[in-house]
């Protein structure tokens, strides 16, 4: 289907080569060979040019089969009309033409020769609107209007040329709201895509960043670990050594009890005698008495050196402990201060990321809202390069996590 733009151009260039042949206000028509000057300057490629050359032949042939049949259903094209096959084309050419006042209905037209429905219907340039020529046909018919608005002026034909100029205006016009829709639509396009990405990005990005916490405080609870079983095997070792030591030390004993016992040994001596000094009962009753206070010494000085032992092992312990507390807190507090400063890191990336995305989509929207001031003679295969600059999101990647410890962190 054509446009109502299309058509009235068309029209004007079927005037011109009518006028040729008969100025008068009779019915419109060309001859065949007029028609196929119109389809070599409409044609941009050899494809279309023997599309509708071919059109034409058919529609020669119809003709002739009219002739020869005149009950026959091709006989329409002797009158200007559209074969019942495509009649709704036709009648909606028709119908448009009628509306804009445009062309004058026909009924009859010499055989042999074209009216402007089979006109239209000859060079359907329909097939070429595939997207990607759209925008080269559409100059490519600008400059053929253009060339019989020049071509009028150089014949002296100023009124057709100035409805020629007027027609070119609108289909101007038309050309340029068509590039900016396919702009604004290829804009759109893009920013839902990018949005779509920009929320898969921060999707993966909380992803990416819960793991690494969770992992963070993995590594944490086994640092942590890691020391309290370090502290445990400092303390067992320092209470085996000082064992060992204590055991190897010879022990010290006071002047009393070794007195006690030379004592207690010579009373032993003299009561083993035949004949002691004085009576065995007397020497045995001593040297119990001897033994008792040797006992109690002996007793009471070991007594007194195992306390001095816990004393000193609990000393030891108690500032191996405080140092171990002192360690422990020393990587509680760099656990805890990393944990902030990640804590820091992941909601200044998460709002610089946020913020980021939300500047490029602004940035689309500014660059749809000027798309008015777009020429209407852009290209087709320039269009692109108005979303160039918004692949930019979908080449970014997260930004680098942190290290979870450094070396520092190891203070055992």
């Amino acid at each position: 289907m054509y446009s109502r733009n299309e058509l009235r151009a068309l029209h004007l260039i079927f005037r011109h080569h009518a006028e040729e042949i008969d100025e008068s206000d009779g019915p419109l028509f060309i001859y065949p060979s007029q028609c196929f000057d119109i389809i070599q300057k409409l044609c941009r490629n050899e494809k279309e040019l023997l599309r509708m050359k071919k059109a034409l032949m058919d529609f020669q042939e119809q003709q002739q089969r009219q002739r020869r049949d005149p009950s026959s259903s091709t006989a329409a094209y002797a009158y200007g009309v559209e074969a019942p096959s495509d009649s709704s084309t036709i009648e909606s050419n028709q119908a448009t033409i009628n509306d804009r006042n445009a062309v004058q209905i026909v009924t009859e037209v010499p055989i042999g020769c074209i009216a402007f429905d089979s006109f239209a219907s000859i060079i359907d340039l329909r097939a070429r609107t595939e997207d990607t020529e759209a925008g080269e046909y559409h100059m490519h018919f600008l400059g053929t209007v253009f060339q019989y608005q020049n071509r009028c002026d150089s014949e002296g034909k100023y009124l057709l040329a100035k409805e020629f100029m007027d027609q070119i205006s609108v289909l101007q016009k038309e050309e340029e709201n068509r590039v900016v829709k396919k702009v604004k639509d290829m804009l759109m396009v893009d920013r839902a895509k990018i949005v779509a990405a920009h929320e898969k990005q921060l999707i993966e990005f909380t992803q990416n960043w819960d793991e690494y916490i969770a992992d963070f405080e993995q590594k944490s609870q086994q640092y942590i670990a890691e020391m309290q079983q370090t502290h445990e095997q400092q303390l067992d070792s320092l209470r085996n050594n000082l064992t060992i030591e204590i055991e190897k030390k010879p022990q010290k004993w006071s002047r009393n009890l070794i007195d006690c016992r030379r004592s207690l040994e010579n009373v032993a001596k003299q009561a083993s005698l035949e004949r002691p000094p004085v009576s065995h009962t007397e020497l045995y009753r001593e040297a119990q008495q001897i033994k008792q206070v040797t006992d109690a010494l002996h007793e009471k000085e070991e007594n007194d050196m195992n306390s001095k032992f816990n004393s000193a092992l609990c000393a030891k312990l108690r500032n191996l402990e405080k140092k171990q507390q002192a360690e422990m807190a020393a990587l509680m507090k760099k656990i805890e201060t990393k944990r902030r400063e990640v804590g820091r890191k992941r909601v200044d990336d998460t709002e610089r990321l946020k913020s980021r995305n939300c500047n490029i989509v602004k940035m689309l929207d500014t660059k749809n809202v000027s798309l008015s001031t777009l020429s209407p003679y852009v290209d087709d295969a320039s269009l692109s390069s108005h979303s160039s600059t918004t692949t930019c999101a979908r080449n970014w990647s997260a930004p680098k996590l942190p290290q979870i410890f450094n070396h520092a962190l190891n203070v055992c």
